[in-house]
């Protein structure tokens, strides 16, 4: 029974797997590009941008700050505003060069990992799913965002569960369709593969509310209400 109980139960990991794949996909309207747009728009409407540069003043990294330059425009579209910087400070990993400022995406992993947290939640909820008993007492989720599958005892469990993490998780692969890692700026070629691109704040707003998602200007953070 024990040995049932386990498969079953990666069973319906690798099923939960499937639904957040669908739930990451950029074409699902109801899915993680609901959070990406409240995010865009709160990032690009209500934060001032700046461009990057790193100040070389003979400084340990520690101890020097980058100076901040506002940025000369307004960004008119996804790639004028993920090529700006925010007003975070960063280590440019450069001998004595202080510190530069951080791309606007950056905070766009966190975002990402925590709606994918929640929505895994949301699945275990839905299915009622617990631990096997072989695998003692606790959450299902920490479980697999924790990597506690023995990978010796239960080795596909484990690679199930590094699979989710490796892919849902903060800095997960699948977030790659939402990211600007572009080289080159102007490597129009390279651009003409990320489909927001060309998306303006306008574009957005559409999407958050045909949604029906609303911007929480209160905090800095947003949230979505159905």
């Amino acid at each position: 029974m024990p040995k049932v109980e386990l498969e079953q139960f990666t069973r319906a990991l690798t099923q939960m797997e499937g639904a957040l794949g669908r739930f990451v996909d950029p074409d699902n309207a109801d899915g993680f590009i609901r959070d990406f747009a409240l995010w865009v728009i709160q990032q690009w409407s209500y934060r001032d941008l700046f461009e990057g540069r790193v100040e070389n003043a003979s400084f340990p990294c520690s101890r020097y700050q980058g100076k901040l330059h506002p940025h000369p425009t307004q960004p008119a579209t996804y790639k004028d505003f993920v090529g700006a910087c925010n007003a975070e400070k960063a280590a440019s990993h450069c001998p004595l060069s202080g510190k530069t400022t951080q791309d606007s995406d950056d905070g766009l992993y966190q975002v990402f990992g925590d709606a994918c947290a929640r929505e895994f939640e949301r699945l275990v909820q839905q299915q009622a799913l617990s631990l096997p008993a072989e695998l003692g007492q606790g959450s299902v989720s920490e479980f697999v965002w924790t990597l506690q599958a023995d990978p010796e005892r239960h080795p596909e469990l484990y690679e199930c569960c590094e699979s989710i993490v490796s892919r849902f998780g903060l800095g997960g692969t699948e977030i790659e369709p939402y990211l600007s890692e572009i080289a080159c700026p102007k490597d129009e070629p390279a651009w003409q593969e990320q489909r927001f691109a060309r998306w303006t704040l306008a574009d957005f707003q559409k999407v958050a509310a045909d949604s029906g998602a609303t911007l929480d200007l209160r905090t800095p953070a947003a949230s979505q209400q159905r």
